[in-house]
């Protein structure tokens, strides 16, 4: 027997409709009929394109094993948005096909395979129900080279983010880090696929000081990274305020990565002379005295090189007895 439905709604058991179904149902709802019908049985040959074409709940895709890129910018006028939010003002599901394959995970599932993830995130946004989907088989690395390309293609990925996708293809292919840099036409080859998977297994405070200064925080995440060996409480705990100060706006209170160097030094082997006593913090604006003074010793280092052998002259010794002076005062403080 036949089930009836009524047009505009469907069923909770009813199974998904393929593009034939879909349009006799919209058609229908265009003329603003109301009345009950009988739904007719559809058969398409199982070799069919249209056997792929599918109609589904939107919340039936979610991200795939490659996906690593863990923020969106939310720029209102973004074109692709703008777009979407126009097509939706007009018609009931987006015009628009993805590319998906079955979750491997768990078959109620499909992932994106070709891209769209930007698009599918609007179109949830906007309060869309359900999309079309295009279903193609699952292959592993046309998943990842898809995902991959993609991302990189409208905007790059943060080096954590690409690192988090090597991380993962290296895992399920075992491919080494020249294989994967041949293989996804990596820019920078090997190094630069060893430098992303790298910034992706730092700790979780680390990478996302990464995220807020990809550009400065290589280095720091680097140095700061080494204080890893007193524990991961303890370094996580010895890391905020360092990671606080490194992200500051405020020029009074930002730590230079020189600065970060000093601090990680000083943390993990104390003073150089037992005589100071090691406080129980450190405190963000010695850290950066001591940045200052190192940078003076630096400088300093340069006129010793300079003047050699020679016999300083009347003006050097002005100069040097009134450096002397200020350090014999600050010494005897």
């Amino acid at each position: 027997m036949m089930a009836k439905i009524k047009l505009g709604g469907k069923r909770d058991d009813q199974p998904e409709e393929n593009i034939i179904q879909k349009s006799r149902r919209l058609a229908a709802e265009s003329q603003g009929t109301e009345k009950f019908v009988e739904e007719e049985p559809i058969s398409l040959p199982a070799d069919s394109p249209l056997s792929k074409l599918r109609i589904i709940p939107i919340e039936r895709i979610r991200p795939g094993r490659y996906q690593t890129r863990m923020r969106e910018e939310n720029d209102p006028e973004d074109e692709l948005r703008q777009q979407i939010a126009a097509d939706l003002e007009t018609h009931e599901t987006l015009e628009h096909v993805f590319i998906v394959s079955i979750d491997p995970d768990d078959s109620s599932f499909y992932n994106l395979k070709r891209g769209g993830h930007r698009r599918l995130t609007f179109a949830s946004e906007f309060g869309a129900k359900q999309v079309w989907i295009w279903i193609d088989e699952y292959n592993q690395e046309d998943m990842a080279r898809g995902t991959y390309f993609e991302n990189n293609g409208r905007k790059n990925l943060t080096t954590v983010e690409e690192g988090e996708f090597f991380l993962r293809v290296q895992e399920d292919k075992e491919w080494t880090q020249t294989e994967i840099a041949q293989r996804f036409k990596v820019a920078g080859g090997q190094p630069h696929v060893a430098r992303a998977m790298k910034a992706a297994s730092y700790p979780n405070d680390i990478k996302q000081m990464l995220f807020q200064d990809p550009d400065r925080g290589e280095r720091a995440a680097e140095k700061l990274a080494q204080l890893e060996a007193l524990g991961p409480e303890e370094a996580k705990k010895l890391r905020a305020p360092l990671i606080t100060a490194f992200l500051s706006k405020d020029p009074k209170e930002k730590l230079s990565t020189d600065g970060i160097q000093i601090a990680v030094d000083y943390l993990l082997n104390g003073t150089p002379s037992d005589a100071v006593e090691k406080p129980e913090k450190l405190e963000v604006q010695v850290v950066k005295r001591v940045g200052y003074a190192r940078s003076a010793s630096k400088t300093f280092d340069r006129y010793i090189r300079e003047l050699g052998d020679e016999r300083p002259s009347q003006l050097d010794r002005l100069e040097l007895e009134q450096l002397q002076k200020h350090l014999q005062e600050i010494l005897s403080r």
